[in-house]
């Protein structure tokens, strides 16, 4: 049995409730100034007789302890014994201690061989004045606090403030700019929290503001201070000091430093905190509801939101907008003459003398023509010129809060949240014991001395010393107004290896995994280039009017891809750097090549290839039309049909980009736009590498504000004032003249826009959204707004006689077949709005009541509602498939045929794409026949050999037995169909060695510009191998496939053995009793009824 409490060690319970676990706990939680009396009668009832015994028994006597200890809860238990003397008797009193003592220990020891007990340096000592809490500081997060109070140590008590402690009120009237732009304030913090801080303070010798290194981090310590004076701890008659303190990095070393050396809060970091915080109240609380009077459903308007969802938006016209166009490429298997087993693949880049150009040819007739002029020329084809040159690829530089969500997004999967979250967590170090990066929120490049000399001690020692370069490397941030001069985003000790940190936290962990990825970017920017042998050989006709090249690359320092290679298992070959090079045979100039075989073959591809979910038709389209020149050994001449691609839809990474790029928001607000965009409905899309498509309600808002509001949405216009509030941090501008000047024009853009009638917004979003509806040409929609524009001039000079805003006219003749109404032939088809929403209506209402719904899944292709799909006819029972639209959403539709015996019409089988996240442009006949086998018989159960059927509910998927059905976990359907998925590719599983490839630009699949071909639903394998159609669609097939039986039996096995809950309507029931068992009712006391005091009426 360990004894009651051991000498010589620290207090691992705080008498004061500072915290809880001890010293170093990593269980240890901040607690509240609340618990300090009980705690402190509790340990001292306890902890007086065993320090009064330990007194007596090495020779002092009981006055000299007792005043002491009852001075304060936190006092050091000291003695002045002259010598060792009863030491023994000290330990027998100490083993005596009560069990409750356990984990109590004293601040003293007593060692043998020496006259008097040594106190511990390490405990928490009491304070000059009696009951005082010493130095109060603040953090943001109770993992924080815990961190720095062990750092800290004695004399300070720390707090959290879990984030901000107020805001503007959330109603209009928050801020006066009539007055001043005076700001009414209200608490927002969690119950206890700020009266904790209060308390505390009262009694602090002084007050440490430690929060965030960030406008939100100064803007909270000022919010303290406000409060602290606003009840009287702060003030005039208050002496109590109040110093403000950053840093960087949770370490050890790191705060303490700062601690030395604390400043002032920065009255320009809270100055552009509340210009920022106002211009967004203002923009909403003014916008929002005129947004709700002119188009009933929408949410609201925010001044930087409003710009990234017009840039999802326009991302998106331009794809629904964009004409595929035809090219072909021409390629020969070619070899030496004479020499078989050195064979190359070569691409004609000259016809006739002519370059050809990349959208040539430009038909299968040129390519088939140029194909075989290619074989002709085979027996004069020779080596021109070969050319060999070293390229060298430095480093990226270590990572910014953009970048970091850039490359989370599309290596790793992470939505802007996600990645901010788990950077949050290796910033405080929770699981660590202190902190693994430095502050996640900047844009900054620079990394400090002390870190560039750790990194390239540490790639030395990992890697070689050939892979440091002679001097470090730097980089330069471009970019105008960077908010504070903080460090890039790096590792707190390049020698904690991304291993380690798996090894503690969970290989599997979203901190892990982002962990390797810092890492990895870190060290790899202190690291030597990585170089590259390429090879380009010429082959000509001897009249040189036909050309093909060929071209080649070999890896022969890896430099810093070494990095992202750190860590992955030997002998593993897809991780050997080798397997990205692409060479050529050794050529010589004026060798004689000759055309492997004679054959001409022709490569169609599928023009309506569908984008989205798909990865892009072609592995070549991706800017450059070049051909894979290690293709292996190929045979006679191939000509290829390509088609261009719209560009890609933005991704939360590239969007980040995107605002980056353009000066909208700055690090710490990248996150909350995304959040913010996707709670109100206006985009639709997986967090990570998922694309974001706008849903119909964005659209209509976005289109509006860019009609009426556009100034306010123009991406120059909120970069600019970024940039004035970046000025304001630095103390250039008044934050309040900045105000002042955006405040009177928006206001009055306010008011006139209000006098617009709803009639014109719907006939302009009508018009704008008309390619998206009814597939309406630029030309009509231009013609459109020119007709609106006229008819509202026309009201506007006319509007006493009138009386309000006319019908915009158009000729039943020239109506296309998506505005034709289907109903009354003569009626136009358009957007209208109602208290629910909007829908599509028929012009000659109301002697035609035609109306459909509008289609809010964020699909461009169906937008309008263009439904049915025709899919095909089922070939058992000969039915028709067709997607249909409910009220529900898509869903598809098997329509049994009928035979003329029939009396009844047979029930059509149906299942709704909403649930399983699939759009209809992702759907063909293969996949929704294996949907509409649902539900499904998986087996006979092993036990009674009943029938085990998998089904989709209105809450997802499920099995089902004899009367009893278990919803199937997402983490139980994602294994079983990864491994449906991982059969289909091949059985290739995913590993980190992708962090090489997407490194490597010879296989780097780029989706930074929003690309769409890696989602979270995609179709291709884990490893990222290029997959052809048919593939692709195995893929699909195999993410929709059921759960193995042996899976469906053990959930169903766990559903029968779970006891039934005691609550909920269809919980277990309590078992009455019987009256003879009834428990007597406890009489409570009657309370003495206080007599009331006299109004004021009756006085």
């Amino acid at each position: 049995m360990p004894p009651a409490f051991s000498l010589g060690a620290p207090v691992s319970h705080t008498l004061h409730g500072r915290r809880e676990g001890g010293v170093g706990s990593s269980a240890g939680r901040v607690l509240g100034a609340r618990t300090m009396s009980h705690r402190t009668r509790s340990l001292r009832a306890l902890v007086e007789p065993v320090a009064l015994s330990a007194r007596r028994a090495i020779g002092g006597g009981d006055a000299a302890m007792a005043p002491r200890f009852a001075a304060s809860p936190r006092a050091t238990l000291e003695t002045s014994a002259p010598s060792f003397r009863g030491s023994s008797r000290a330990f027998a009193s100490i083993r005596a201690a009560p069990r409750s003592l356990v984990g109590f220990e004293p601040i003293f020891s007593i060692v043998p061989g020496h006259s008097r007990p040594v106190g511990s340096s390490r405990g928490l000592r009491s304070s000059a004045v009696a009951g005082s809490v010493g130095k109060l500081v603040v953090v943001e997060s109770p993992a924080k606090a815990t961190s720095v109070q062990k750092y800290l140590g004695d004399g300070y008590t720390v707090l959290a403030s879990y984030g901000h402690v107020r805001d503007l009120v959330q109603k209009n009237g928050g801020i006066k700019p009539e007055d001043d732009f005076s700001m009414l304030w209200a608490e927002k913090a969690r119950d206890g929290v700020v009266r904790d801080i209060v308390k505390n303070a009262k009694g602090a010798a002084e007050l440490l503001l430690a929060t965030d290194p960030d406008r939100e981090g100064e803007a909270i310590s000022w919010h303290i201070v406000e409060l602290l004076r606003e009840k009287g701890v702060l003030g005039s008659s208050s002496s109590l000091p109040v110093k403000r303190v950053t840093f960087t990095e949770v370490t050890k070393k790191a705060v303490r430093e700062a601690f030395e050396s604390p400043r002032e809060i920065s009255a320009p970091l809270v100055d552009a905190y509340l210009a920022r915080r106002a211009l967004d109240y203002l923009f909403g609380f003014s916008l929002s509801p005129v947004l709700w009077r002119k188009m009933p459903g929408a949410l609201s308007a925010g001044r930087v939101q409003s710009a990234a969802l017009r840039l999802v938006c326009e991302r998106e016209f331009e794809i629904e907008r964009f004409v595929k166009e035809e090219f072909w490429n021409v390629f020969a298997g070619l070899e030496p003459d004479g020499s078989s087993g050195r064979s190359f693949v070569g691409e004609l880049t000259h016809l006739d003398g002519k370059r050809l150009g990349k959208m040539e040819p430009g038909s299968r007739e040129a390519a088939e023509l140029a194909a075989r002029a290619v074989l002709s020329a085979s027996s004069t084809l020779a080596v021109h010129d070969v050319v060999e040159k070293d390229v060298s690829r430095r480093p990226r530089p270590p990572f910014t809060t953009s970048t970091l969500q850039q490359d989370a997004s599309s290596r790793l999967g992470f939505g802007a949240a996600r990645t901010m979250a788990a950077a949050q967590s290796l910033y405080e170090g929770r699981g660590w014991g202190e902190g693994l990066i430095t502050y996640m929120r900047t844009d900054g490049l620079h990394v400090s001395p002390a870190a560039v000399a750790e990194l390239r001690d540490v790639a030395g020692a990992e890697f070689g010393e050939g892979y440091i370069p002679e001097k470090p490397n730097f980089f330069r941030k471009v970019q105008k107004n960077a908010q504070e001069a903080h460090e890039a985003i790096r590792p707190t000790k390049a020698r904690i290896l991304p291993q380690a940190v798996a090894n503690r936290l969970g290989s599997g962990s979203d901190e892990a995994r982002l962990y390797r990825l810092i890492w990895a970017r870190t060290m790899a920017s202190q690291m030597s280039a990585a170089v590259t042998k390429r090879v380009q050989a010429d082959v000509w006709s001897e009249d040189e009017r036909l050309r093909l090249k060929a071209t080649g690359s070999r890896l022969i320092f890896p430099g810093y891809l070494a990095a992202y290679r750190h860590g992955m298992r030997d002998g593993d070959d897809s991780t050997s750097f080798g397997d990205n090079d692409r060479w050529l045979p050794r050529l010589d100039v004026g060798e004689k090549i000759r055309v492997i075989g004679d054959e001409v073959k022709i490569v169609e591809r599928d023009k309506d290839a569908k984008r989205g979910g798909f990865k892009k038709a072609d592995a070549d389209d991706d800017g450059e039309y070049g051909i894979d020149t290690t293709a292996g050994k190929d045979t006679g001449v191939t000509a290829t049909q390509h088609w261009t691609q719209p560009p890609g839809r933005y991704t939360e990474g590239s969007l980040v980009k995107a605002l980056e790029e353009k000066g909208i928001g700055r690090p710490s607000t990248y996150a909350t736009i995304m959040k913010v965009i996707k709670r109100r409905g206006y985009v639709a899309g997986e967090s990570g590498r998922g694309p974001l498509i706008p849903e119909t309600r964005g659209r209509l808002v976005s289109s509006f504000l860019a009609h009426f509001f556009d100034e306010y949405v123009d991406y120059g216009f909120t970069a600019g004032l970024e940039d004035r509030l970046d000025d304001i941090a630095s103390g250039k501008e008044d934050w309040k003249s900045v105000l002042s000047g955006f405040w009177g024009p928006f206001a009055g853009d306010v008011e006139s826009l209000k006098g617009i009638r709803t009639s014109q917004v719907v006939d302009v979003l009508d018009a704008t959204l008309g390619a998206h509806f009814f597939g309406d040409d630029e030309s009509s929609v231009d013609a459109r707004l020119s007709a609106i524009e006229r008819a509202a001039e026309e009201a506007a000079t006319q509007a006493e006689s009138t009386g309000g805003y006319p019908t915009v006219a158009f000729d039943p003749e020239e109506l296309s077949s998506t505005r034709r109404c289907p109903s009354c032939g003569t009626g136009r088809l358009g957007l209208k709005l109602s208290r629910t929403g909007g829908f599509i209506g028929c012009s000659n209402y109301p002697s035609c009541g035609h109306t459909r719904q509008l289609v809010n899944d964020g699909d461009g292709a169906f937008g309008g509602g263009n439904f049915p799909i025709e899919l095909g006819t089922d070939p058992e029972s000969g039915g028709h498939v067709a997607i249909q639209n409910g009220p529900y959403g898509p869903y598809i539709e098997l329509q049994m045929a009928s035979s003329p015996d029939d009396s009844k019409k047979t029930k059509p089988q149906r299942f709704g794409l909403k649930n399983i996240g699939l759009k209809p442009e992702d759907v063909d006949m293969d996949l929704a026949m294996t949907l509409l086998r649902y539900p499904m018989v998986l087996g006979p159960h092993p036990e009674d050999g009943k029938d085990v059927v998998m089904n989709m509910g209105p809450f997802g998927w499920y099995v089902s037995h004899d009367g009893v059905n278990a919803s199937l976990s997402k983490k139980v359907l994602q294994k079983a169909r990864d491994d449906a998925v991982a059969a289909t590719c091949g059985d290739v599983s995913f590993s980190d060695e992708a962090l090489v490839a997407v490194e490597d630009d010879f296989v780097h699949v780029d989706i930074s510009e929003g690309s769409d071909a890696l989602i979270e639903e995609d179709t291709t394998c884990d490893d990222g191998r290029t997959l052809d159609f048919d593939q692709k669609r195995k893929v699909l097939l195999a993410q929709h496939s059921p759960v193995p039986l042996d899976v469906a039996v053990e959930v169903l096995t766990r559903k029968r053995e779970k006891p039934p809950s005691e609550r909920g309507r269809w919980g277990k029931k309590k078992e009455s009793t019987t009256k003879g068992e009834t428990k007597a009712k406890k009489v409570k006391p009657e309370k003495v009824k206080a007599k009331r005091a006299p109004s004021a009426y009756i006085l």
